[in-house]
């Protein structure tokens, strides 16, 4: 499954640089509004095209596909050095507002989650 979006997400709350620290090393995200997603991890560099779709927008909740078309292969925050490019996830998305973060949630209870990201200013 290949994402093939022209969806521009203008004003969309996961737009934005966030960054997760784990193990004294950050992760960082950046979204861009085309549809686009940078990520860095220790010495990992990721570059994605992402789709995002609301799930239930009354607690900010929303289905993210993510598929990955370039990865260093270097080793990341955890240690791992595999290389991602070409694979494709599914993951719910919980938006906070105050203070502004998200996570990674693999249940649709919010339970199983990565994170928090913390919006950078």
């Amino acid at each position: 499954m290949s994402i093939d979006s022209d969806e521009v997400y203008v004003g969309h709350p996961i737009i934005g640089s966030w960054v997760y620290t784990v193990n004294n090393c950050n992760e960082t995200y950046t979204f861009r509004e085309n549809g686009s997603r940078l990520s860095t991890s220790n010495e990992e560099v990721v570059t994605a095209r992402y789709e995002i779709s609301s799930v239930n927008e009354l607690n900010n909740t929303f289905l993210l596909k993510d598929e990955v078309l370039q990865d260093n292969g270097k080793v990341d925050c955890s240690g791992s050095t595999s290389v991602m490019t070409g694979d494709v996830v599914e993951v719910l998305l919980f938006i906070e507002q105050s203070p502004d973060r998200f996570s990674f949630c693999f249940d649709t209870q919010l339970k199983n989650c990565f994170g928090p990201f913390l919006r950078q200013k």
